[in-house]
């Protein structure tokens, strides 16, 4: 079976029926702002990064199939009857229906009952931003009184709640995560995640944020994924709350979570903040304390036992982690400072104040980075220019060299 075909003078191809085996899918955007969309309206779009700053949400594999997306619903407010042009999400019966996908557009127009609506679908070059453009015509002869609505289903982590980022909405669309909770009333996942996305940090609230962190979450052996832990199952948030209080994700030391305080706390200059973080979790700090650990002091635990489980402090499910490869990230891109970008190597570190300095090797591109940072004033300050082979260079990014060179690079934390 056959569900479109292609037109080459249009350089389109155009889907005849919406059901097909799978979602149809095309790309908008070009730039900063792009997303994908369905021959369904389904989809999502983002902001510079696909996994960090989704701005609405999608599920490919979801059930039913092609569930989120930009949609809009017509009502005939004499009969009351509604439908979506685009067939989904209501899935009413279409008189006609067709999809022309482009090249960073998508036209989708249909009819029923002698409407006609055509939704044209593109993001303007050199715009942060979709534009959902809808025309809708009277085939029938006579006056039609209609209502047009959209929907669409944001995946941001919902702007702050009180002095922190909340989680997530529930089915029903009840916010969790936020102090209007009895239980679980803040998550260190959004925390962490938006500030990393660059959300908060230009007005403020990602240091409050942060702030709720080290009040609510903050204790001797990490950051605790949640608070309040749940105390009871809770069918609208499933597994979470089936865990004991303080174990796995209802309210342990996730470890996995912990680095994206770390890094976030750096983004935002807290360098005695950032390493500390690193310290309560670190397997080889807490060696003194392996009474209380028991796990291996040279690798990583999955969690560690909350405050409000009856062995707090407890490490359990060691080697089962991503915490390395995140601590990795933190401690070397983030507290270190030395990341590789697309128009050179930066160096930003934003270090401990009981830190002098530091010096490191980084080879990228094919040339040899020596690195060597000071902090002759022992302050969590932050760098404002390097020295380049002895050439001053304003700002933390130095520019390439060519393969098989040798490079100095001086910072002085001030």
């Amino acid at each position: 079976m056959r569900y479109g075909h292609f037109d080459d003078d249009h350089r389109e191809y155009v889907i005849t029926r919406p059901d097909t085996p799978v979602p149809w899918i095309n790309y908008l955007g070009t730039d900063a702002y792009f997303g994908i969309i369905s021959n369904t309206a389904g989809g999502y779009s983002c902001y510079r990064d696909g996994r960090l700053r989704r701005i609405t949400r999608y599920r490919y594999n979801n059930v039913p199939a092609d569930s989120g997306g930009r949609y809009l619903y017509l009502r005939d407010n004499g009969s009351g009857e509604y439908w979506s042009p685009s067939w989904q999400p209501t899935r009413c019966d279409l008189d006609r229906y067709e999809c022309r996908h482009g090249l960073s557009y998508t036209r989708i127009s249909s009819t029923r009952a002698g409407v006609r609506a055509e939704i044209l679908y593109f993001v303007p070059p050199g715009e942060t931003l979709e534009v959902w453009r809808l025309r809708v015509r009277n085939e029938r002869g006579t006056p039609i009184e209609m209502s047009v609505f959209s929907a669409v289903e944001f995946c941001l982590w919902d702007a702050q709640d009180d002095a922190w980022f909340r989680r997530a909405y529930d089915h029903s669309g009840h916010a969790v995560g936020s102090a209007a909770n009895a239980e679980g009333q803040i998550f260190i996942e959004p925390q962490g995640m938006c500030v990393m996305s660059g959300i908060g940090i230009d007005d403020g609230l990602a240091v409050r944020a942060l702030a709720s962190v080290r009040e609510r979450l903050a204790t001797s052996h990490g950051i605790l994924l949640l608070q309040p832990a749940y105390t009871r199952y809770h069918l609208e948030l499933g597994e979470i709350s089936s865990y004991p209080p303080g174990y796995k994700e209802n309210g342990s030391v996730f470890c996995h979570t912990n680095p994206w305080v770390m890094i976030a706390e750096a983004m935002t200059g807290h360098g005695d903040a950032a390493f500390g973080y690193y310290q309560r979790i670190n397997p080889s700090a807490r060696e003194q304390m392996s009474d209380v650990h028991r796990c291996e002091p040279y690798v990583y635990a999955q969690m560690i036992a909350g405050r409000d489980s009856p062995t707090p402090g407890e490490a359990k499910n060691s080697w089962l982690t991503g915490t390395a490869a995140w601590n990795l990230v933190a401690i070397t891109q983030w507290i270190l400072g030395i990341r590789a970008e697309l128009d050179g190597l930066r160096v930003d570190p934003v270090l401990p104040a009981a830190w002098a300095g530091f010096t490191a090797i980084r080879r990228f591109r094919g040339a040899t980075y020596q690195i060597s940072v000071r902090n002759p004033d022992r302050i969590s300050g932050r760098v404002t220019h390097l020295a380049v082979d002895g050439q001053r260079v304003e700002g933390t990014l130095v520019p390439l060299t060519p393969p098989g060179t040798t490079v100095r690079v001086e910072a002085v934390v001030r």
